[in-house]
């Protein structure tokens, strides 16, 4: 749920964007189509309103391996999906810009595989990397405060407490002036402090 509101908030916010980048909106429909098929849910509209001449074959390579890869990975086969999310990853950056949020979204993911796998500095490298694409391209977001938990959580685990408190701080910032549903957000993250 939470990859498909990434992929409809990039969409949504590209698409109102003067001058919008036409890549990266039909990047993100790939992907949020990709989402939806995973999630067994109807993705005929969104699939009619890809053009091919936008992003060519490339956008399909780009759907098959992301649906490849959150198969695998939720089958344990940790190999198989490391190789499809590298390749979304490879066709993500040959076609946008390295500071879009949808990027960052392939590298949380990777993160989270490379983690299940236990591969934990690996992880911990994408993960930063996501971290650090969403913090330039979102800001003080309201999706940053997620990431941003799961990486004190991450760091609190490895007994990196300044870390872990710095990321729950920030998080707990953004949802203070930010969030929406603040009142709920800070109570979430308080309970984890």
């Amino acid at each position: 749920a939470a990859s498909e509101a990434m992929f409809r908030d990039v969409i949504d916010l590209r698409s109102k964007k003067p001058g919008g980048n036409r890549h990266m909106v039909k990047f993100a429909q790939a992907g949020l189509v990709t989402v939806l098929l995973a999630q067994n849910k109807d993705t005929e509209a969104m699939l009619q309103s890809l053009n091919k001449d936008v992003l060519g074959w490339e956008a399909v390579v780009a759907f098959v391996a992301y649906q490849t890869a959150m198969k695998t990975r939720k089958a344990g086969q940790f190999e198989a999906s490391e190789q499809a999310y590298q390749t979304v990853l490879e066709v993500a950056r040959r076609k946008l810009n390295e500071e879009q949020p949808v990027i960052a979204l392939m590298l949380g993911d990777m993160a989270g595989m490379l983690r299940e796998k236990g591969e934990y500095t690996r992880a911990e490298k994408f993960f930063r990397e996501a971290v650090k694409i969403g913090r330039s391209s979102l800001g003080e977001h309201p999706k940053m405060i997620e990431p941003l938990v799961i990486f004190a959580r991450e760091m609190r685990a490895q007994g990196r407490f300044d870390e872990s408190e710095q990321s729950f701080q920030q998080a707990l910032d953004i949802a203070v002036r930010r969030s929406p549903d603040k009142k709920r957000k800070q109570q979430q993250l308080l309970l984890d402090l």
